[in-house]
């Protein structure tokens, strides 16, 4: 994503303003996924069958053009919120091509193949992080608006 650089109405938004004119594509794109999924305790289902149904889905469908993930209420979906410290991935890099032959031949390839990647020190440290026990997946760019399918099973009232 690309935010707009000067601030409108206090955000900074995620689409171009009226000046900037339309640039499709620049600012990403949603792909609409279809799963099961398990929602937190506190979570809300607003309904559709009432009159003001299309404020919400303006509000909510990530690619309209008045939502709140283009006007940056949604703007921490981006972030990646963990990572290692240089000084322990360096240390955990080389223990672990010594016992593991196989990343070591991994990263070797990936340094001969990948210019960018190997002139990189935190992309190189990356590498052995998201191998690490401690990596957990934060889904950066998941959009936590899900629509259902069904409202079977759901307590509504």
């Amino acid at each position: 994503m690309q935010w707009q650089g000067k601030p409108f109405e206090g955000r900074h938004p995620i689409f171009p303003g009226e000046d900037a004119g339309e640039q499709p594509g620049r600012y990403g794109q949603c792909a609409l996924a279809t799963e099961s999924l398990t929602f937190p305790a506190g979570s809300v289902v607003v309904q559709l069958n009432q009159r003001l149904s299309k404020v919400a889905i303006h509000w909510l469908e990530p690619d309209a053009p008045d939502s709140a993930l283009r006007w940056g209420f949604f703007d921490a979906i981006f972030e990646q919120k963990e990572y290692g410290e240089a000084y322990v991935l360096e240390k955990l890099a080389r223990e672990n091509m010594a016992k593991d032959p196989a990343l070591k031949a991994e990263f070797e390839h990936r340094i001969a193949s990948d210019p960018q990647f190997a002139a990189s020190p935190s992309a190189r440290l990356e590498f052995f992080y998201e191998r690490s026990p401690w990596f957990q997946p934060n889904h950066v760019g998941e959009y936590p608006v899900g629509r259902l399918l069904s409202l079977e099973g759901l307590p509504l009232e």
